[in-house]
């Protein structure tokens, strides 16, 4: 049943009191929506989304639309939970491993949708994609590691996880529709940065010992020392 939200205290879709809603455009649904909004979202970034731009692109009249979502915000919460069911189940393993596939799942969504790091902070994440997610991390995570260190281990892992994506696709977000990419002006800036750090030894040492690592690495380094320190908690 589709379901309209009228409580105005509730700063959520997933907390607000539903009601069935009336009548319906014929052809529309909710699932049409949020699948037609993420498309223009990947497409074009958040600030190219509207609902009047939306309803047109769905041959709808604007007002339509709110008979299956209430508002704009209960829309972006509705694309988050949906590109949030991408990442799927962690395959049989040791738990660290699986603890890698989740975190590195995360960021594979985070790249494909430029938009959503910008999101996850923004609105609670408590649509059923997100809960399945955060439900097999700590399931992961209670495999290796007692209870009394699980709620600081899951929030280190997604302060890491979120940090790494939100940078990732603020410039992606800010580069929008141009190129090379981040990786290749890296490259390209290189020498020149060379230059301007010759006179700070420590930091001149750095930007050599890292030539031609990248945001992956970095990740996976992350990853990896997280674990390490987790791994004393056993």
């Amino acid at each position: 049943m589709v379901e309209k939200w009228t409580d105005p205290v509730a700063s959520s879709i997933w907390l607000a009191t539903p009601k069935p809603a009336g009548q319906q455009h014929p052809g529309l649904s909710r699932e049409l929506i949020v699948r037609t909004a993420i498309e223009v979202l990947d497409a074009n970034g958040l600030a190219a989304l509207s609902m009047r731009k939306l309803a047109a692109q769905l041959d709808a009249a604007p007002m339509s639309l709110y008979w299956h979502v209430p508002t704009k915000s209960a829309l972006l919460e509705l694309a988050m939970d949906s590109a949030l069911g991408e990442i799927g189940p962690p395959a049989d393993g040791e738990w660290t491993d699986q603890v890698r596939a989740l975190s590195r799942e995360f960021l594979d969504v985070t790249r494909r949708h430029t938009w959503l790091s910008h999101l996850l902070g923004r609105y609670p994440n408590f649509g059923p994609n997100a809960l399945t997610y955060s439900d097999n991390l700590l399931a992961v995570l209670r495999k290796g590691l007692p209870d009394d260190v699980i709620g600081g281990a899951l929030g280190l892992l997604f302060s890491f996880m979120l940090g790494v994506a939100a940078g990732e696709s603020q410039w992606a977000e800010d580069n929008r529709g141009h190129e090379p990419g981040l990786a290749e002006l890296a490259e390209t800036w290189r020498p020149r940065i060379a230059e301007m750090v010759a006179d700070y030894p420590n930091v001149a040492k750095h930007v050599a010992d890292t030539e031609g690592s990248g945001n992956d690495d970095t990740f996976e380094f992350g990853i990896d020392r997280i674990l390490l320190g987790l791994a004393v908690e056993k």
